[in-house]
């Protein structure tokens, strides 16, 4: 699948998770165990099932199922035990059902709404805030790079890969390069490491 199509999906079957093409990018070449792996040049994901890019109605339906089905219970749980921490340990599932009813409804209206909103993020390469998605569950809300290091895909890219992956690389190692600002604190060393090696990895790949 190619680089469009791969982040298509993504801001479409896990928009809780991916806000918008940066953090894709993110997901796609810096986190260690991010599900993909390097196959004949591109970046795939790793499941027993078909992958494709969901047409709208196909999306809103898999959100559907996740936040009401595979959810609720540990969601159902962890609301008790806030509601009895707030409430001198009092169990009143009145309450609970009620506040747990409105986690629903926030975390679906959250997915919802980024999936309908998906070209716009798929074209915004920009670092996401609250401000531009107040969508967004969590309010404290912050992005960070991941991080890079021997195990990340971008510190891995193969003598195969194809040419949009290849930009795709550069691209988000331009924007590591360029927005320190983003840097996990524990990372840093590594950042410094890898900028110049990923450089030269990238150059070497385009002149072959």
């Amino acid at each position: 699948m190619n680089v469009n199509d791969t982040v298509k999906r993504m801001l479409m079957v896990y928009p809780s998770v991916t806000i918008n093409a940066l953090d894709a990018y993110d997901h796609l070449f810096c986190t260690i165990g991010n599900g993909y792996e390097w196959q004949n040049g591109e970046l795939v994901e790793i499941s027993d099932i078909p992958l494709s890019v969901p047409t709208l109605s196909e999306a809103l339906d898999i959100a559907m199922q996740f936040k009401m089905l595979d959810n609720s219970y540990s969601l159902f749980e962890s609301t008790k035990e806030i509601y009895k921490m707030r409430h001198d340990g009092k169990e009143d599932m009145k309450g609970i059902v009620e506040s747990f009813s409105k986690k629903m409804y926030n975390m679906l209206k959250e997915s919802v709404s980024l999936i309908c909103r998906t070209e716009e993020r798929m074209n915004d390469f920009d670092v996401p805030t609250l401000e531009r998605y107040p969508e967004i569950f969590m309010k404290n809300y912050e992005f960070r790079l991941y991080g890079i290091c021997e195990y990340s895909e971008l510190c891995n890219l193969p003598d195969d890969i194809k040419p949009d992956w290849l930009d795709a690389a550069e691209r988000m190692l331009n924007f590591i390069k360029t927005h320190p600002e983003t840097w996990r604190k524990d990372y840093e060393e590594e950042y410094n490491k890898w900028i110049l090696k990923i450089e030269a990895r990238i150059e070497e790949l385009k002149n072959k």
